[in-house]
């Protein structure tokens, strides 16, 4: 299965793909880089 990287620049447009993922129960992880906290969904 492939994967997809997205590059947000806001908080709106992350939560967007969260919104529409969660809505179709498709699993995902959520990680934030450079030095932040790892988020695991």
């Amino acid at each position: 299965m492939e994967a997809i990287t997205v590059h947000p620049k806001n908080k709106e447009q992350l939560q967007a793909p969260e919104i529409i993922l969660k809505a179709m129960k498709v699993p995902f992880e959520k990680r934030e880089v450079n030095g932040h906290a790892v988020k695991k969904v």
